[in-house]
């Protein structure tokens, strides 16, 4: 590097993940509270030569905030760079911090929040002082008890525990700050085991180790960041499996107040704290030490037993859908012969008439096979006892049901499981802070069955995984998944589809759902799923009674990018206008609930050309305003003529 270069370099960034590092010059990095940066060199294994990006004439350059973070300990600027950053973090200004990485966002973000920054301090636009958050003095009057709310139904993170099979009934669960125990009364009417805590509601409750605890918009309500913190170990001390913590989001909320502290106080005198997905992901990881699972917008599980966290893991990549086809077509067993032509039975006819007589254990034992994909072990028959009284051995048992029922059921068991099975390994590659010493021994027999051995797992799943960045091979699977009728893919070449078809589509799109699950947990809480290969996003949509109506309305719309690993959540009412899902029948299969009145009333829709449903269709104000003009209603899922004449 020559001399003049290393003489404008200010700060160098090595990327370890990428294992490249960058050579950065900004402008006057001591008297500009935000620096620009005028020159990048990036280098390493990705580039033959060193890559400079010249942003001297950009009207809108990348710039650095935080600046205290890049020098030695000693620095005698520390303190003034930190209390600017102190004052932009209580104003909240760092919130979406992706957002205001450039010049012009980052200044249109100071405007609108109405303050400007002299001399490193953070000042209003009129140039008065800021006054400084509320002190500790008044914590006391916050009322947290009045965040409490009496609950009909589940919570949202207890009906994710009931989603992914916590609640049925082989868990015990601990509510940690329950409120006043609306989902604890509820899971106990359910014959669960259930106990809670809270300090407002019921105090004096004991504290009770379980499998799960619960820790649900709890910490979001503490102003206390040491009480804060200290709610969240005590809450994963208690469990034995893991904890499931919730937060309410930032983009989620519409309720504002003044500032107070990291948070706001309400009008009602309580105090909330939100945060971001990956936000409340990295406080939970530096509080507990440990990776969490992401299983919903502000919804994580943190795992104490790795064990049940890999099981957790490896049965969110299974598809079901599948193992539950192949049970469908278990054959009708014939019925045994008269008994006048017992002397002339062959060795066909004793074996049905066996099998007849036994249909009940065989038929758990064969079912058990094509859910494994491989033969089941011992330990893993579904009653070991009386088929070892029948057979004598559980291989004799094995051979007879193949001999009995063929191969063909058995091959494609096997290769759904292995494929199952492939992408959970190219997810575990993905994630690859989540490292385990040990297999537990169902994903031990997995890997010997399927794969040989733990290497050529490892392989396979890694291949998958780069597979599921080609843009091209993307395109090419939509393409195949929507020629096979999984959904619609659209002129620009995205992938629409129902969530309930994603553990049936290609291993390669799966991977790709798979990595955003990472980042935003549960996508499968949307009902529909759109790929954009392209841009390497996902989008979630979530429609109001999406299954009943043959015109639903869109609620919420999330789109994740897997390029960055954030996502970004709109809500549809106030601000945007829920718009109407048209033509609904392409983005679903023919066993879906009333696919074929949904398709029927599309069809008859489409013959009316007053009605422009091309690309997203028409607004719904004019939807509705054509509709009365041509005298006509919808009536469940028809189109009829309207009962009264419009004014």
């Amino acid at each position: 590097m020559s001399e003049d270069v290393k003489l404008k370099i200010n700060v160098i960034r090595v990327n370890s993940y990428d294992k490249d590092i960058s050579f950065l010059e900004y402008e006057n990095l001591s008297e500009e509270a935000f620096p620009k940066l005028f020159t990048s060199i990036r280098a390493g294994n990705d580039f033959p030569y060193p890559r400079k990006t010249d942003y001297s004439c950009s009207n809108n350059p990348p710039i650095l905030h935080r600046k205290e973070l890049l020098l030695p300990p000693d620095h005698p600027d520390i303190p003034k760079f930190a209390a600017l950053t102190k004052q932009l973090e209580d104003a909240g200004l760092f919130k979406d911090s992706r957002k205001i990485g450039y010049k012009k966002q980052w200044e249109e973000r100071l405007r609108n929040a109405g303050y400007k920054v002299v001399d490193h301090k953070l000042v209003k636009l009129d140039g008065s002082e800021i006054a400084p958050p509320e002190t500790t003095e008044k914590t006391s009057n916050v009322e947290r008890h009045r965040t409490a709310l009496t609950r009909y139904a589940l919570s949202k993170p207890m009906q994710l525990l009931a989603k992914h099979d916590f609640l049925e009934g082989k868990h015990t669960i601990f509510d940690y700050g329950c409120g006043k125990g609306s989902d604890v009364d509820i899971l106990r009417q359910n014959n669960l085991t259930a106990n809670g805590w809270d300090p407002h509601f019921c105090p004096d409750n004991a504290k009770h180790t379980a499998d799960i605890v619960n820790l649900g918009f709890v910490i979001n309500v503490i102003e206390d960041k040491t009480e804060r913190m200290e709610a969240v170990l005590g809450a994963y001390q208690l469990c034995t499996q893991f904890l499931c913590a919730a937060v309410m989001l930032g983009e989620q909320s519409s309720e504002r107040g003044r500032l107070f502290r990291d948070g706001v106080l309400t009008s009602r005198n309580t105090f909330q704290r939100y945060y971001s997905q990956e936000e409340f992901r990295e406080y939970l990881r530096q509080v507990l030490d440990e990776d969490p699972v992401a299983v919903g917008p502000g919804v994580f599980f943190v795992f104490k037993d790795k064990d049940a966290e890999q099981a957790f893991l490896e049965r969110r990549y299974r598809n079901r859908a599948t193992a539950n086809r192949l049970i469908s077509q278990l054959p009708k067993v014939p019925k045994a012969p008269k008994a006048e032509r017992a002397a002339r039975l062959t060795k066909a006819d004793k074996e049905r008439a066996f099998y007849e007589q036994h249909a009940a254990l065989l038929d758990a034992l064969w079912l058990r096979w094509l859910e494994l994909g491989r033969p089941p072990q011992d330990d893993e028959f579904p009653d070991l006892a009386a088929s070892k009284e029948l057979f004598g051995t559980t291989q004799r048992a094995l051979k007879f049901l193949q001999r009995f029922h063929g191969d063909e059921l058995l091959k494609l068991a096997f290769d759904s499981r292995r494929d199952d099975l492939t992408v959970y390994f190219a997810m575990r590659r993905f994630d690859q802070q989540r490292i385990y010493r040990h297999l537990p021994e169902s994903l031990k027999r997995d890997v010997k069955a399927f794969f040989q051995n733990y290497p050529h797992a490892q392989t396979d799943g890694e291949r998958l995984l780069f597979s599921a960045g080609n843009p091209a091979l993307l395109r090419q699977m939509c393409q195949q998944a929507a020629a096979q009728g999984y959904g619609y893919l659209d002129e620009e070449g995205a992938f629409t589809f129902h969530t309930a078809q994603v553990v049936a589509l290609p291993p390669i799109l799966r991977v790709y759902i798979g990595c955003a699950t990472f980042v935003f947990g549960d996508v499968t809480s949307a009902d529909l799923l759109k790929i954009h290969a392209e841009s390497g996003k996902l989008s979630l949509m979530k429609y109001d009674d999406f299954e009943e109506s043959p015109l639903p309305r869109l609620l919420e719309r999330i789109k994740i990018s897997l390029v960055n690993q954030r996502f970004e959540y709109y809500k549809y009412g106030d601000t945007y206008t829920p718009p109407y899902l048209y033509r609904k029948a392409r983005f679903l299969t023919p066993d879906f609930p009333h696919y074929a009145e949904q398709l029927a009333f599309d069809q008859v829709l489409a013959t009316h050309p007053e009605f422009a449903l091309d690309g997203y269709g028409m607004p719904p104000e004019q939807f509705d305003a054509t509709l009365q003009r041509l005298r006509l209603a919808i009536v469940g899922f028809e189109l009829q003529p309207a009962q009264h004449t419009p004014r």
